[in-house]
């Protein structure tokens, strides 16, 4: 879809994803947290606008030390 003007990159930026996704999934275990515990030392947000921020919890699994 797209004509003949679709972005060079599109196909590349698509196949990224499939693949990052998923191994952020395996490393990290996300969580979400309620704005009013006040964790914002650990806390990222995931969004743009602060109407539809939403606060997460990011923690490393699989850790081998």
């Amino acid at each position: 879809m797209g004509g003949k003007r679709v972005c060079l990159g599109k196909t590349f930026a698509e196949t990224n994803i499939r693949f990052t996704i998923p191994l952020l999934y395996h490393h990290f275990e996300f969580s979400f947290v309620d704005k009013a515990q006040g964790e914002s030392k650990q806390t990222y947000f995931l969004g743009g606008k602060e109407e539809v921020e939403i606060p997460i919890k990011i923690k490393i699994k699989n850790l081998v030390v």
